[in-house]
C-alpha cells in the first residue's frame, strides 16, 4: 500500500468525512517515522521499521 502526502489542511478534512472528528483544535502531535535495531552479532542496523509516535499535551492541575 503506497504511502500519499497530505497536508495537514486535507488530513484535518479527510478525517472529518470520514470520522466525523474536529480536528481544528489538535490535543496531539503524531509523529512517523523509522525505527532502526542495532545487530549485535553483524554489528550493523537492521532494516527500519515503520513507528508512528503519539505526543499528547500535558495537562495543568488547574485545568482538572
Amino acid at each position: 500500500m503506497p504511502l500519499k502526502k497530505v497536508s495537514s489542511e486535507e488530513f484535518i478534512k479527510i478525517v472529518k468525512k470520514e470520522s466525523g472528528l474536529d480536528l481544528s483544535k489538535p490535543s496531539m502531535t503524531i509523529h512517523v517515522g523509522p525505527y532502526f535495531e542495532w545487530d549485535r552479532e553483524k554489528k550493523d542496523f537492521k532494516k527500519p521499521k515503520l513507528v508512528v509516535t503519539r505526543e499528547l499535551g500535558r495537562k495543568n492541575k488547574e485545568d482538572k
